[in-house]
């Protein structure tokens, strides 16, 4: 067990996915601490509008090759906007109702449930897996490698395979 929660906290493709858990508990102790706080209507909208759709489209698509990032944001939001009515209207034919509590010790359970499916279905393609995080591991060093006339600098990036042109300055 402790060195499962050494290699989740110390791996970085599972930051982020510890991040959304981490800011939805204190989101959690806001409301039940500090009801009135302004703090949770900041925290509030990514949590409802953005977090269950992005562990959710991290646990549907764990490549790195299979959706952009601007895609990943906007199904984020999109699935978001399309699983909470789904969950209000579950919580409706339950004795809980929809209250805040429920609703959000609901919406919590859900992202908790499927942040560690997407951490699954991450572990199995390490080297392959969406890592918005660490994304700076891949860039081992940029090398100016040419300098025109007109003072045009090509910088390039040295990964496994060689050099890649990646801007023009």
């Amino acid at each position: 067990m402790k060195t499962m929660i050494k290699r989740v906290l110390g791996f970085k493709t599972e930051r982020d996915l510890i991040l959304v858990n981490i800011l939805s508990v204190l989101l959690i102790l806001i409301i039940i601490f500090c009801p009135n706080s302004p703090v949770r209507i900041i925290l509030g909208l990514p949590f409802v509008l953005f977090f269950v759709g992005y562990v959710s489209i991290s646990a549907l698509f764990p490549r790195k090759e299979e959706l952009d990032s601007i895609e990943r944001l906007a199904f984020s939001i999109g699935l978001s906007i399309a699983i909470i009515p789904l969950i209000g209207l579950i919580l409706n034919y339950t004795s809980f109702g929809i209250r805040v509590y429920s609703v959000m010790f609901s919406l919590f359970l859900l992202i908790l449930l499927v942040s560690i499916m997407a951490v699954y279905r991450r572990s199995i393609h390490p080297g392959d897996a969406y890592t918005p995080l660490a994304l700076y591991r891949d860039i081992r060093r940029f090398d100016v490698i040419q300098e025109n006339s007109n003072k045009e600098v090509l910088y390039e990036v040295k990964s496994g395979k060689g050099f890649i042109n990646i801007f023009t300055k």
